[in-house]
């Protein structure tokens, strides 16, 4: 299980609930992404940045098609980020995940978002005692109503 080479930005996570009971609060800098299918999520906390060119190729535009469907916005900037690689282990079943997005608002201005899963869904990561990325992944697909599944 490893982290794929390109990632959509989704918006900020706020909170996970676990189906255990417990929760965690990712915190500041943390970002909520996809894989360019969809189908699986990622919450991490990226090194600098830099604004990076634009490479056409069939799975930035996979990318790119996820953000318009998602946002409702035209993707605008590629950054290059420097994620650790991590060996993923399961953690627990996730039972909700909020997050804040500007999707289908105004540049800027964003809105919280509960996304409560309906089928079973793990979330995975490098330690029980540091989460560090997050990779949650079960019967989900990002499209333009948000995070369905």
């Amino acid at each position: 299980m490893s982290i794929p080479d390109t990632l959509v930005r989704l918006g900020k996570p706020l909170s996970i609930e676990f189906l255990d009971g417990t929760e965690y609060r990712p915190g500041r800098g943390a970002i909520l992404a996809c894989d360019v299918s969809g189908k699986e999520l990622f919450v991490f906390w990226p090194a600098p940045s830099r604004t990076a060119k634009k490479t056409e190729t069939k799975t930035v535009k996979k990318g790119e098609s996820i953000y318009r469907k998602f946002t409702g916005w035209e993707v605008n900037n590629f950054k290059s980020l420097k994620i650790p690689e991590v060996n993923f282990k399961f953690y627990k079943h996730v039972g909700n995940i909020i997050y804040s997005s500007d999707k289908w608002g105004k540049a800027g201005k964003t809105h919280r978002y509960i996304h409560t899963f309906e089928n079973i869904t793990k979330c995975f990561n490098r330690s029980a005692k540091s989460p560090g990325v997050l990779k949650i992944v079960g019967k989900i697909k990002v499209t333009e109503k948000g995070i369905e599944g």
